[in-house]
């Protein structure tokens, strides 16, 4: 109720006030579609009067919606504008409202990871998941971004939730593939498998699945880690999806000889 009020008064208000109202309204999963449509009228209008503020909240908001379109031609050009502004969690939600939305120009992540380097140490288990997640593809083009990561997450690494953990994982796995050594730091890896197996009882399906294709990817699994993630397959298997399903036989396919002794058959008849 309260959003669709909004939407029919929001091109009478401030960009300012359209932005945080549309932010919250997402923050409590209150998708309205016409108020997202305001909204992005409002920004085409009055991007060039927006605070540093306002930007980070109208790309939390306009990532729900469904067009690149205010992202490319309004937002990038801002958030440009206002990079010195912002912080570690700032840079982060831009990263994750540009990824969501399919906006994410390669030329344009570099910029913002550029941005991030020098910040890492304000980053918290949200933030580090989100950079490692997201900046792995582009950290060949910034050499220290990735070991400063690494070093703050090692910090961290206590602290982190199982869907963290598991973000965190995967943006290792795929710069460490990527070749990027400061991602394949064998103390890093065992800490992070140690954590993995203490969260065992909290994780979901899909958070066993992404650890278990990161540990096997990075080249780092070893047999408690497997019995451990495929012990929360096994309990999960109903509640995942197609796609989890199809991982897992993937990467139980390809591990070595002495590691498949350990995968229950009861996995791959189920799967």
């Amino acid at each position: 109720r309260l959003a669709e009020q909004m939407a029919t008064v929001a091109t009478a208000l401030r960009l300012e006030d359209v932005a945080a109202a549309s932010h919250a309204f997402c923050a409590l999963r209150t998708i309205h579609p016409p108020l997202l449509e305001r909204a992005q009228a409002v920004l085409e209008q009055g991007v060039h009067g927006a605070s540093p503020r306002a930007v980070v909240q109208m790309c939390a908001a306009l990532a729900e919606g469904d067009s690149e379109e205010p992202f490319q031609d309004q937002l990038m050009p801002a958030v440009r504008s206002f990079l010195h502004h912002y912080n570690a969690r700032d840079i982060c939600r831009i990263a994750e409202a540009f990824t969501r939305i399919g906006a994410a120009e390669p030329d344009f992540m570099a910029e913002l990871a550029q941005s991030l380097e020098a910040r890492t140490e304000e980053m918290g288990p949200h933030e580090i998941s989100v950079a490692l997640n997201i900046f792995s593809s582009v950290a060949y083009a910034i050499p220290r971004l990735m070991p400063a990561l690494v070093a703050q997450l090692q910090l961290l690494v206590e602290e982190l939730s199982p869907r963290q953990l598991a973000r965190c994982m995967r943006g290792l796995s795929d710069a460490a593939v990527s070749g990027d050594h400061g991602a394949s730091d064998a103390r890093l890896w065992r800490q992070l498998r140690e954590r993995a197996q203490r969260l065992e009882p909290g994780l979901y399906g899909g958070n066993a699945v992404d650890i278990l294709l990161a540990l096997t990817q990075a080249g780092h699994l070893d047999e408690q880690s497997l019995r451990s993630l495929l012990s929360v397959v096994q309990r999960q298997l109903r509640q995942m999806n197609t796609n989890d399903f199809i991982a897992v036989l993937y990467t139980v396919s390809q591990l070595p000889g002495h590691l498949q002794d350990h995968v229950p058959s009861t996995i791959v008849q189920e799967a």
